[in-house]
C-alpha cells in the first residue's frame, strides 16, 4: 500500500514554535519555518527599514556560551524581532554548524559561531552590542538591504544605523562609495537598491 504524503501549512504564536517544529521534524522529511512579520499581516508596507534579525541576534549569542531561547526571544523583542525569526535564525544556525541544542530550548553555541562574529565585528558587518558607536559601512548596508527586500531612502537608512548603535554621520560618504562601486544604484521609485554585484 503506498503511503500518502502531505503538505501542511500553519501559523503559530513564537511560544508554541518550538514543540510544534519539535514533534513535526520526528515525522516529517522537511520542516520550514517561515516567519510572518507582524506589519506584514494586513498587507501594509513596513513604515522602516528592519535591521536583520541575524545582524541584531548573532552578536549576542556570541556572547553566551550556551542560552535559552526564551532569552534569544526577549533580547529580540526588544529589538523589533518576534519569536518566529529568532526560530528562524537558530535554525540557521544548527544547519550551519553555528548553534549545537543541548535540549528542548536549550542551545550551545560553537566556536564557528564565535569566530564568524568575530570576523564580522573586525570587518564590521554585523551590528554591533547596543550601545556603541561605529560609523556605517558597505556591509551593514548591504546586509540591511538584504533584510528589508527593496529600495531604502538615506534617512531610513540611518534610522536603521542609529537603531543598531550606529554612529550615522557618514553614511553619506559610504553610501556615495558603495554607488561608484558598484554595490547598489538609485531605484527608479527613489531611494536606493542592491546591484547583482551587491547581492553577490
Amino acid at each position: 500500500m503506498a503511503v500518502k504524503r502531505f503538505q501542511l501549512t500553519m501559523i503559530v504564536d513564537a511560544s508554541a514554535l518550538h514543540d510544534v517544529t519539535a514533534a513535526a521534524a520526528g515525522k516529517s522529511s522537511n520542516v520550514q519555518i517561515i516567519p510572518v512579520l507582524a506589519e506584514h499581516d494586513n498587507g501594509a508596507a513596513p513604515s522602516s527599514a528592519r535591521i536583520p534579525a541575524r545582524v541584531v541576534l548573532v552578536p549576542w549569542m556570541a556572547k553566551h556560551k550556551q542560552f535559552a531561547i526564551n532569552d534569544l526571544i526577549q533580547f529580540a523583542a526588544e529589538h523589533g524581532h518576534r519569536g518566529a525569526a529568532v526560530y528562524a535564525v537558530a535554525a540557521q544556525g544548527l544547519k550551519d554548524g553555528l548553534l549545537e541544542r543541548i535540549s528542548s530550548g536549550v542551545y550551545r553555541t560553537t566556536k564557528k559561531l564565535r569566530a564568524v562574529a568575530k570576523l564580522a565585528a573586525r570587518s564590521n558587518g554585523a551590528a554591533p552590542p547596543a550601545g556603541s558607536r561605529q560609523s556605517g559601512h558597505p556591509e551593514f548596508i548591504i546586509g540591511l538591504l538584504k533584510g528589508h527586500g527593496g529600495a531604502l531612502r538615506r534617512v531610513e537608512m540611518a534610522d536603521a544605523m542609529r537603531r543598531a548603535g550606529r554612529a550615522a554621520k557618514s553614511l553619506s560618504g559610504v553610501v556615495d562609495r558603495m554607488v561608484r562601486d558598484k554595490l547598489i544604484k538609485k531605484a527608479a521609485g527613489g531611494g536606493y537598491e542592491l546591484t547583482d554585484k551587491g547581492r553577490g
